[in-house]
């Protein structure tokens, strides 16, 4: 069976970071369908649903949903033709595949997966740049004017499309797609504002290094237990600092920043 498609759009009203590798996302999102008590051309009933349709709706997988609220509906036109715009308020926590490899340096990717709420019907979302001024990415689309993500700097915002393989069929072999499904996205490219945390943690260790280096002048021999107890305290202080940035940033690997403590 021909899978049909789905008009889907999204607006995101605002994201926070809730731990290293976890976002926090409010926003609206909305789907297309053709009116069901009208008569349209086989160009379209073969290619949109219409508002008949019992699984309208998008999931989030790998969210945790706190909150999706029909919005309201409204009657439009779809490719110049009546049709019902359907929208839903959200909030949900997600989990990210982030990397603090170059931290505080570095780029990174936040993406928002859309899966159809049922897969068993073959049908495929895709993204409905019509309802959208600007598409072009540097433009942000689907971004709420004010919206900013602390300590981020916003690069670009676009749809665009995962192929995944998966290693089950969902209990059913006919899915269209199932070994290559075809996942709607929405990404947000984001880069690190470094200056705040350089300030942070550079700062402490260029004032450490300069009281260690400084304990190489004193040169009484009287005073050389003083001295161990010093550097033991100056570096005491330093492995408060660094256990406090692994904790913070809860990283897998080795960070950059961490070769100023090496």
């Amino acid at each position: 069976e021909q899978a049909k498609v789905i008009p889907t759009g999204a607006y995101i009203y605002d994201i926070q970071f809730v731990g290293s590798h976890e976002i926090k996302v409010s926003g609206v999102v909305w789907q297309k369908y053709l009116k069901s008590d009208l008569n349209y051309p086989a160009t379209l009933t073969n290619k949109y649903l219409n508002d008949n349709y019992k699984n309208k709706g998008i999931l989030f997988p790998g969210g945790r949903i706190a909150d999706l609220s029909p919005k309201d509906t409204l009657d439009i036109l779809l490719d110049n033709h009546p049709a019902t715009l359907y929208r839903w308020n959200f909030d949900m926590d997600i989990g990210q595949k982030m990397s603090y490899s170059l931290y505080p340096f570095g780029k990174s990717e936040i993406t928002i997966p859309f899966w159809s709420a049922d897969l068993d019907d073959n049908t495929l979302l895709i993204p409905d740049l019509t309802s959208y001024k600007q598409i072009y990415p540097t433009n942000m689309p689907g971004l709420d004017s004010h919206f900013t993500i602390k300590g981020w700097n916003l690069l670009s915002s676009y749809f665009s499309y995962s192929y995944d393989s998966y290693l089950c069929s969902f209990g059913n072999m006919d899915i269209h797609g199932i070994n290559h499904f075809p996942e709607l996205m929405f990404n947000i490219s984001i880069s690190r504002k470094f200056v705040d945390i350089l300030i942070c943690k550079i700062v402490p260790l260029m004032v450490i290094l300069t009281l260690l280096f400084t304990l190489i002048f004193i040169r009484k021999k009287e005073d050389g237990f003083n001295n161990v107890i010093g550097c033991s305290g100056l570096f005491f202080v330093l492995v408060l600092d660094h256990i406090n940035l692994r904790e913070t940033v809860l990283s897998e690997g080795i960070m950059y920043i961490e070769f100023c403590y090496f």
